[in-house]
């Protein structure tokens, strides 16, 4: 089986990306204007299914300085 690493998904109108493979479940992300994670949803490998989401709290942009 190849990996999922990388793969994008659609979940109720979300586009996530599978950025782990755990032994019986998938982690995949959604980001948020500023290109951080905004959700993380827990897949089980089994059926495929969501099983938890977890949102998480936006953080500032950081802007470098010159």
């Amino acid at each position: 089986m190849s990996s999922l690493i990388g793969k994008i998904v659609e979940h109720d109108g979300k586009i996530y990306q599978i950025l782990s493979d755990r032994a019986n479940l998938l982690y995949a992300h959604s980001y948020g204007d500023n290109c951080g994670i905004k959700e993380t949803v827990l897949i089980s490998k089994e059926n495929l299914k969501i099983v938890a989401t977890s949102s998480v709290v936006e953080r500032k942009k950081c802007t470098e300085s010159k």
